[in-house]
């Protein structure tokens, strides 16, 4: 890796961890705490996201086949999880996802979705649409400097 894209992969770290940090210091202000709903660990090849009631989604970073943003997401409803404290979580059916892990935030609209190539369909967002779009891109470029 020359020295321009270590920096630049550093400076991705730096911001995946920054996000991670206020979504953190958000949840246990929200008085959750431990593996609360939010909250990720980003690992070498694989992410895991939390949500309520010791709901956790995972997928491995090979096995991804699209990851975008998706505003003004309609979500359908719980097949099983639900809600808890304002966070979708579980798995869910829409008109358009038939089936779809969830571990989000029911007041903001503004998604990731991950699907992968096995049609695994992952969605997830943080406090607001600026933190989830800006998490986006630091998950690609931080994906892009591990493969």
């Amino acid at each position: 890796m020359d020295k321009k894209n270590f920096i630049q992969s550093k400076g991705n770290l730096i911001i995946v961890i920054g996000i991670f940090v206020v979504v953190t210091i958000v949840a246990i202000v929200n008085g959750n705490s431990g593996n609360a709903s939010g909250t990720f660990d980003l690992g070498e090849t694989g992410m895991t996201i939390y949500g309520p009631e010791n709901y956790s989604m995972s997928f491995e970073f090979s096995d991804i086949e699209d990851i975008s943003v998706v505003e003004d997401f309609v979500k359908g409803s719980a097949v099983s999880g639900g809600t808890k404290s304002g966070y979708d979580y579980g798995t869910w059916s829409s008109s358009e996802y038939p089936s779809y892990e969830v571990a989000a935030l029911s007041k903001v609209t503004t998604v990731i979705r991950v699907t992968t190539n096995d049609g695994g369909v992952y969605i997830f967002n943080f406090e607001n649409a600026t933190t989830t779009i800006n998490f986006k891109d630091s998950l690609v470029e931080y994906i892009e400097s591990h493969s």
